[in-house]
């Protein structure tokens, strides 16, 4: 059977900024490469235009193939995140908090 890679983003909304949000990413990533399950791919801030704040942050994750949804949100889990955050991928939202 065929690997149906996947494209997946954590969306953590809060005032996490490009620095705390590159330290996520880099322990997802460890994670996903230890279990050789995917990569973070990317990442970035999202700005509120009215407040010039931020309001969110996203981590782009590929994901080698779908049924490795469970071992992500494990891992996403184990960030013990305070902030409300979801994954979304395949047109699905799971919500954390």
């Amino acid at each position: 059977m065929k690997n149906k890679e996947v494209y997946a983003y954590l969306r953590i909304v809060g005032a996490i900024g490009p620095t705390e949000r590159s330290e996520l990413e880099e322990i997802i990533d460890k994670q996903l490469k230890k279990q050789k399950i995917g990569k973070v791919s990317g990442g970035g801030t999202v700005i509120n235009l009215e407040t010039k704040m931020i309001y969110c942050c996203d981590i782009d994750i590929d994901l080698l193939d779908v049924r490795y949804i469970d071992e992500l949100i494990c891992i996403i889990k184990d960030l013990n995140l305070k902030e409300k955050h979801s994954l979304i991928y395949d047109k699905k939202e799971i919500s954390f908090n």
